[in-house]
């Protein structure tokens, strides 16, 4: 994979949570609403150049058979039976070349938000530093108190404000069992 180019992905309903952590990684993705028909997740797919991720095996198939048609790549739809992050991430990271140790950092050290640009885990928009001042009283006292380095989504209709709190301790976790995984295959 070129690393100088991030894959942009659509996950279907079933994969919000997926969705959600691929966004921390700082990979634009769409979580398609879950009113949409495939047909009209595939399409969005297409038009916006995403790779489908599904749990889907008939939607995948037909996606298949649509990609084949067009003469697209099949790696543009991905069917993922699984259920958990870390198998599920080790699919998609295999399938598509990415390496996860670009995103861990290192225990003690702070963490590399600006190297993989992580996106809002609820709205996909770009996250940016901002000052505490500026954000002191929109966050909880304990948050104000014990993190100095806190990042907004850039979407004025969302606004999140993200901090490093003790799950990013978790996400780390997961990313390295997945590097252990693809390793050991």
């Amino acid at each position: 994979m070129n690393e100088n180019i991030s894959p942009l992905f659509i996950v279907d309903a079933m994969f919000g949570k997926l969705g959600k952590f691929l966004r921390l990684l700082g990979f634009d993705t769409e979580i398609a609403n879950s009113d949409l028909k495939d047909s009209q997740i595939f399409e969005i797919a297409l038009k916006t150049n995403r790779i489908l991720i599904t749990r889907d095996k008939k939607f995948y198939e037909t996606a298949q058979s649509q990609l084949k048609k067009r003469n697209l790549s099949p790696n543009m739809a991905l069917f993922i039976p699984f259920q958990e992050i870390v198998e599920e991430l080790v699919e998609i990271f295999s399938i598509l070349g990415i390496d996860p140790e670009s995103f861990i950092w290192k225990e003690g050290e702070d963490i590399p938000f600006q190297s993989f640009q992580s996106r809002c885990s609820m709205c996909n928009h770009e996250l940016i530093i901002v000052e505490k001042i500026s954000i002191i009283e929109k966050i909880p006292l304990n948050s104000a108190t014990n993190f100095m380095k806190f990042w907004q989504c850039t979407n004025d209709n969302c606004g999140k404000i993200y901090w490093i709190g003790r799950h990013w301790e978790d996400i780390r976790n997961k990313l390295i069992k997945v590097k252990r995984i693809m390793q050991d295959r």
